[in-house]
């Protein structure tokens, strides 16, 4: 085979999405690179982490799994390539580059060259040849640490096979922290196919979706052949739960010509009107040359991924605490990322300000012992401090398409200063012994106040127009929170702890509306409810719900609507509906209908 064919083809190894080893084509000689980066070194302030403290070895791999290796059996691996990100200001003497079959084996093949910054090509004494037996290969390098170092580069898409961490023998999976794939490259010479298609991405934009919904699929092909893909195919099964069955099937063209090495999105929707069955679903999509031609290798044409289909669907809201204060320069950041996130998404996004230090603060425990600086912010109560970016909260949002396990609605009146709030509960799973507890939020919008304003001037760059502004500058504050009832944690025993899926349950609280000099409303029409959603055992929030209506606070009692007391004896016989129109006790707490009326039971 000549030198022009064997540079031109390489392989991906299909098992799921995220699994996928990316082959970049960036040859020399008659090899291929084996990587998941994208050839690009981040620098410390963008996609590094820091090496754990203390001495001791410290190691990082990529993972090539044993369907990759087998279409490079006889190959030999004669190259490694490491990155060190350019901006680093410690490095070590020294590091040892290897390939292992397993995360702790012995290193079969293996060089120790000094260190610099930068990538650095390493080229092996002793070449590892790929025999195809393998389970899986190992490609790292590591050093001895005697302090904390920071020299861990992260380049491109993140790949659950490139992004592995090792302290002494303990590894750590970095993927989820969406930084990219490790800066390490595998150089593979030898005889390689010579026409591929590929099928290198493939996602859903939910995780779960409801009878009548329809299925949004989006995904990425590539041509690694030498000839042009004209209009590539995509076929595209939707299998039954636990079934190879077949229940809807189809093709898409994507409506482009690919040059060797071109890439292309896709996008397509699957509809579940007909679908009666609830659970995992799988969908199949092959990538295939229009003309009918087969590729060379074709384990790389298709993903299966998994996507659940059921009757109710409740998606999980973002919930973001943020830390600020008007004294803070740097909660502009903060600011803006809450505005921008409700903007783009206003259902399921919720955004909690808690001052501190100024005219606003707030006694609130579960914030107070986790910032040491500002702004910072916490989402969902996972117990990791973010710094408040728009686009770090779009990056989780996108990766939070999480189903939750319950769903939570708010209903609020008030009497006499005091507010009655309601949070109705319905449950997305059949579960025991769980500790769920609710927390209420009195929130208040448009609040006129100084804000510190580092941005003035454009010293630090564009700030969505504050960079425009003075310093300080005066504006108005959303999402200020002005108290938390019960407190913030909630209170073991608000609702049952065991409960089957559909079922619904309530909890009822009343409070006095906050009096105290820094909580004090500054007007009623400006403020909304939060109720979330807590896990007793973890901490975290599970769910949140919002209402923009205090009867009888910031709105009317809306005609037709009486406020009754559920002590009461009257239409007792009657049956009672929520607004969901569900049929519910007679002592059910909140707005409901009843003999065709509304009325807001207490």
């Amino acid at each position: 085979m000549n030198t022009l064919i064997k540079r031109y083809l390489i392989f991906l190894s299909v098992i799921s999405i995220n699994l996928n080893c990316i082959v970049n084509r960036i040859y020399a000689d008659d090899g291929v690179y084996i990587d998941y980066c994208d050839g690009t070194l981040a620098t410390a302030s963008k996609g590094t982490v820091t090496g754990k403290a203390g001495s001791g070895t410290v190691e990082l791999a990529i993972r090539i799994p044993a369907t990759t290796l087998q279409a490079y059996i006889s190959n030999q691996i004669t190259k490694i390539y490491t990155g060190i990100p350019l901006n680093v200001t410690a490095l070590p003497d020294s590091i040892t580059v290897w390939v292992r079959e397993s995360q702790n084996g012995m290193n079969i093949a293996c060089e120790k060259i000094k260190t610099r910054k930068g990538w650095m090509n390493t080229t092996l004494t002793s070449p590892y040849t790929i025999t195809g037996k393998e389970d899986e290969l190992w490609v790292g390098f590591s050093w001895n640490q005697t302090s904390k170092l920071s020299i861990i580069s992260f380049a491109g898409p993140t790949n659950a096979n490139g992004c592995w961490l090792g302290k002494d023998g303990v590894w750590t999976d970095f993927s989820n922290k969406e930084l990219g794939s490790m800066a390490i490259r595998a150089y593979v010479e030898g005889k390689v196919p010579t026409s591929d298609l590929e099928m290198t991405s493939l996602y859903t934009g939910l995780n779960i979706y409801a009878f009548g919904q329809d299925i949004s699929v989006k995904g990425e092909i590539r041509n690694k052949a030498i000839e042009k893909a004209i209009n590539p195919i995509i076929k595209w099964n939707l299998i039954l739960p636990d079934s190879t069955t077949i229940v809807i099937s189809g093709e898409e063209t994507v409506p482009k010509t690919l040059s060797e090495g071109g890439r292309a999105d896709f996008t397509f929707t699957i509809p579940t009107d007909d679908l009666s069955i609830e659970g995992n679903y799988t969908i199949r999509c092959e990538v295939c040359w229009a003309d009918g031609r087969e590729d060379d290798f074709v384990t790389d044409n298709a993903i299966s991924i998994p996507v659940e289909v059921a009757k109710e669907v409740f998606l999980k809201k973002m919930v973001v605490e943020e830390g600020t204060g008007t004294w803070c320069g740097y909660c502009v950041r903060g600011i803006v990322a809450l505005r921008d996130m409700k903007e783009l998404h206003p259902e399921r996004f919720i955004g909690l300000a808690v001052h501190q230090g100024d005219e606003f603060k707030l006694s609130y425990p579960y914030l107070n012992s986790r910032f040491s600086t500002y702004p910072n912010s916490i989402i969902n109560r996972d117990g990791n401090v973010i710094a408040p970016l728009t686009d770090t909260y779009k990056k989780y949002y996108d990766a939070m398409n999480t189903v939750a396990e319950a769903n939570i609605d708010v209903t609020a009146i008030c009497r006499d200063k005091t507010i009655t709030a309601t949070a109705d509960i319905t449950y997305g799973l059949t579960a025991s012994n769980r500790d769920m507890r609710v927390v209420f939020l009195l929130v208040e919008d448009s609040l006129l106040a100084d804000q510190t304003n580092y941005f003035a001037g454009g010293g630090l760059g564009e700030m969505s127009g504050f960079e425009a502004m003075s310093n300080p500058c005066s504006i108005y504050l959303d999402d200020v929170v002005r108290g938390a009832w019960p407190d913030t944690y909630g209170t073991k025993g608000n609702l049952p702890t065991n409960f089957t899926k559909g079922e619904h349950a309530q909890y009822q609280l009343s409070f006095k509306l906050p009096s105290a000099k820094t909580t004090t409303v500054s007007n009623p029409l400006h403020t909304w409810m939060c109720a979330l959603l807590i896990d007793g055992e973890t901490g975290e929030i599970l769910n949140a719900g919002t209402t923009h209506q205090i009867y009888g606070y910031n709105c009317d009692i809306p005609f037709g609507i009486e406020y009754k007391n559920n002590n009461e004896n009257d239409n007792l016989k009657m049956r009672v509906y929520n607004l969901a129109g569900q049929c519910v006790s007679d002592n059910y707490k909140g707005i409901v209908i009843i003999n065709g009326k509304k009325q807001l039971n207490k």
